[in-house]
């Protein structure tokens, strides 16, 4: 699992396709003066491939049509709007 602040900066470049997977490099949290942790998460082919179909980035995996990265305000809403459609007030 990725946090959505590291998901949202992950670059195609930090994309890597193995048969049914693809692995993604994340920069995590680093503490005060010390680097950003990295990791590998794996997501299901088919995953990656819907996600690439939505966005269309050419830099970032999640993009806007400016070529930055969406925004973290922006994916909060939509968790958000789709709580409320559930019946749940978030």
């Amino acid at each position: 699992a990725a946090r959505v602040s590291e998901a949202l900066n992950a670059r195609l470049d930090d994309c890597t396709v193995k048969d049914d997977w693809v692995f993604i490099r994340v920069k995590g949290k680093g503490s005060k003066g010390k680097a950003y942790k990295e990791r590998d998460i794996e997501v299901p082919r088919s995953l990656f491939d819907e996600i690439r179909e939505e966005f269309a980035g050419e830099v970032f995996l999640f993009e806007t049509k400016e070529h930055k990265p969406v925004d973290r305000s922006y994916v909060s809403g939509i968790i958000k709007r789709m709580g409320n459609r559930c019946g749940r007030n978030i």
